[in-house]
């Protein structure tokens, strides 16, 4: 039997301004493990010297973006890093470092769980206003989001990296926490506490929470979710559908004029199509649109849709090995078994794949459940076969969304990913053009849409390479999106 590797856990300390604490946090916890890993969000002191002189590896953000930004930036690199858990620690020395061996301990005998911390008796000397946030935030997320935990704002915390990879985060600041149990909670994880100790009462300076603006973000995200999982039920659909359908049978029997009957069922469907056809549309599931580039670089991922084609495929790969560039493909299951062989080479060539549904069905919007099912497993099975991975990344067909779709990815892990820009290349075919276009679109975390057997085709293979050289030349590089396989 192969032997099991022992899990590494990288912690991470998420600080801002935290020149007089900082040092001394990375000492305790360098006493007890070799990795960790200050993630300076764009302190405007001496945060990054203190921490490297005291031996922690720093990571910089340019400009503070949030906490909820930093730990996003330390999951990257966890991921990245082949580590099984990371554990979070704030950098202005509330925590006790020697909690460190045991959330460690805790990780080892259960490496799945998502263990948060307990501040049992700090909670009781901080604010009032921070106790009532504290209070609230804990009873809402168990009402709304089922998660229960005695204390849900702890900034002490071991995530296992699988768990983050499979996650799609959107908050930037504290509120990410929050958001990370509810989808944690959604996916069937783990979750308990472990008691710790805290130096000093929350809510002194050194603390950046903003207790009305940073408890209103974490209240709009439970409440946001909660409406996500309200909207998805039959009931609720088939009520909504209902009363905005009622004048119209009103009408009917002339008890209304027409015109006044017409306006709310017309406009409940032209907000259901929006929501359900628009790629970046975020009410039915957390669409990822772009991804958060390391901090010091200016990542970006080409994806390619619809493959593999047996023509236009080998072409692409050896267009992309030729220019040293990684990319994810979203493969179609029914073209996966007409050429496994080609699927088999595209991740032996260091790219990434995704799932495209099995027959890329123009009606995914409409659907049932079982249907929506079928296809994404389908899809699945024939990649496993070909490949031997199984991907965690779906786009769905044209980027549209299905009433079901959140409650089928959360069931097998997955996550769902759109795009930032997209050249319309199955549309139009002047090579210069779109790669102009998709170029002015780029940015840091940019998600590049092209597809498979256009980019493949003769007139085409102009699109990509210089594509590639325009991007090149602006100093972005190329990456698989996170967490892809």
């Amino acid at each position: 039997m192969p032997e099991e590797k022992e899990p590494r856990v990288l912690v991470a300390i998420p600080a801002y301004n935290c020149e007089n604490t900082v040092a001394c946090v990375v000492r305790e916890c360098r006493s007890y493990v070799p990795d960790v890993l200050v993630v300076d969000d764009g302190s405007v002191d001496e945060t990054a010297t203190v921490a490297r002189m005291a031996g922690a590896r720093v990571l910089r953000h340019e400009r503070n973006q949030g906490k909820g930004m930093a730990i996003r930036s330390a999951a990257n690199e966890a991921m990245q890093g082949g580590y099984s858990g990371l554990l979070t620690i704030d950098g202005d020395g509330q925590h006790d470092g020697t909690a460190v061996p045991r959330f460690n301990a805790a990780h080892r005998r259960s490496p799945q769980t998502l263990w948060v911390g307990w501040r049992r008796e700090g909670l009781k000397d901080a604010s009032v206003m921070r106790r009532v946030g504290n209070r609230f935030a804990n009873r809402a997320l168990e009402v709304l989001a089922g998660v229960r935990l005695p204390d849900t704002q702890c900034g002490l915390r071991l995530y296992p990296t699988e768990l983050l990879r499979r996650l799609s985060l959107r908050g930037s600041r504290y509120e990410v926490e929050s958001e990370i149990l509810i989808k944690a909670q959604a996916q069937g994880c783990q979750i308990r506490s472990l008691p710790i100790r805290v130096r000093f009462a929350d809510g002194r300076p050194t603390s950046h929470y903003r207790p009305w603006a940073d408890t209103a973000r974490i209240c709009n995200l439970i409440c946001r979710h909660s409406l996500q999982h309200l909207l998805a039920a039959p009931g609720s659909l088939a009520a909504g559908l209902t009363f905005t359908h009622v004048p119209l049978a009103a009408a009917a029997f002339g008890a209304s004029g027409l015109g006044l009957a017409v306006t709310p069922a017309l406009a409940f469907h032209l907000a259901m199509g929006a929501s359900l056809l628009r790629p970046r549309g975020q009410t039915w599931v957390d669409t990822e649109v772009d991804f958060p580039s390391t901090p010091g670089s200016s990542e970006i991922a080409l994806t390619f849709d619809d493959g593999p084609d047996p023509m236009a495929t080998p072409r692409i790969l050896d267009l992309l090995e030729r220019a040293n560039v990684p990319a994810t493909f979203f493969l179609i299951g029914r073209n996966v078994d007409r050429s496994p062989g080609l699927v088999a080479e595209i991740a032996a060539r260091g790219h990434a794949l995704g799932n495209h549904t099995y027959s890329h069905l123009h009606r995914f919007s409409l659907v049932g459940y079982d249907v929506l099912a079928r296809e994404v497993d389908r899809a699945q099975e024939s990649i496993q076969r070909a490949s031997g991975q199984v991907p965690i990344l779906l786009r769905p067909p044209v980027g549209h969304k299905n009433v079901s779709l959140g409650r089928v990815l959360r069931e097998r892990r997955m996550r769902c990913v759109t795009w930032t820009a997209s050249c319309h290349d199955t549309l139009f075919r002047h090579p210069v053009r779109l790669a102009d276009r998709l170029s002015r679109k780029a940015h840091p975390g940019a998600i590049l849409l092209l597809h498979d057997r256009v980019c493949g085709d003769l007139r085409m293979l102009d699109t990509l390479p210089r594509l590639i050289d325009q991007l090149s030349s602006r100093g972005f590089q190329f990456t698989t999106l996170p967490g892809a396989r």
